[in-house]
């Protein structure tokens, strides 16, 4: 594929700023593992369980939880998912909808006590 350049200034800027680019992208997307996912439940699921089923597909659902339950790191997997913003999935047995509420009412709390 070939970029087409305005000038070549433009395209030197570029290179100049594709690290700092890289770096600020990294920043935004997490690519680190932590330790608490290493012990997730949801790692060794050998059998067919979406941990982003659709909002209508109840068993989907249901199967996700079931494994969050027997998860010895769901509230570390809660924590993060809260923090981070996740709007999909299944994180720390809770879906997006009950993530919105858990974590309105986390940011109410901060507000208060500052």
């Amino acid at each position: 594929m070939e970029l087409a350049w305005r000038n070549e200034w433009e395209r030197n800027i570029l290179i100049l700023r594709l690290p700092d680019l890289i770096h600020d992208w990294l920043q935004v997307i997490d690519l680190t593992v932590t330790p608490w996912r290493e012990a997730a439940a949801c790692i060794d699921v050998t059998y067919q369980v979406s941990f982003f089923p659709n909002r209508e597909d109840l068993l989907g659902v249901a199967k996700a939880k079931a494994v969050c339950a027997t998860c010895p790191v769901s509230d570390q997997c809660l924590s993060w998912a809260l923090e981070s913003n996740q709007t999909e999935g299944i994180w720390g047995g809770s879906t997006p909808k009950e993530r919105r509420t858990i974590r309105r009412r986390w940011l109410e709390e901060i507000r208060k006590a500052s």
